[in-house]
């Protein structure tokens, strides 16, 4: 699906999603306001979905490298979206 005109998940960033905000007739502002609440939240929710799986006894370095990568992930959303 594209964003703004954009499939590349890296090269998303404020203008694609206010671009999308505009095709999709919605308050760009607020939806900009939404994402960064989202990428401000989204560490803590990864942390905590990752100390249950330990618990649960899923301890694979796979889940530490995802882990890693949503948190990246969401510190650059947020820096793209002027969340910092």
């Amino acid at each position: 699906m594209k964003i703004g005109g954009e499939y590349k998940v890296e090269l998303i960033g404020l203008r694609q999603w206010q671009k999308f905000a505009r095709d999709v007739r919605t308050n760009a502002d607020q939806l900009i306001e939404v994402l960064i609440s989202m990428a401000k939240h989204l560490p803590d929710e990864v942390a905590v979905a990752r100390a249950l799986a330990r618990e649960e006894g899923l301890n694979n370095a796979l889940i530490d490298r995802l882990a890693k990568q949503l948190i990246d992930r969401a510190h650059e959303c947020q820096r793209s979206l002027g969340g910092t």
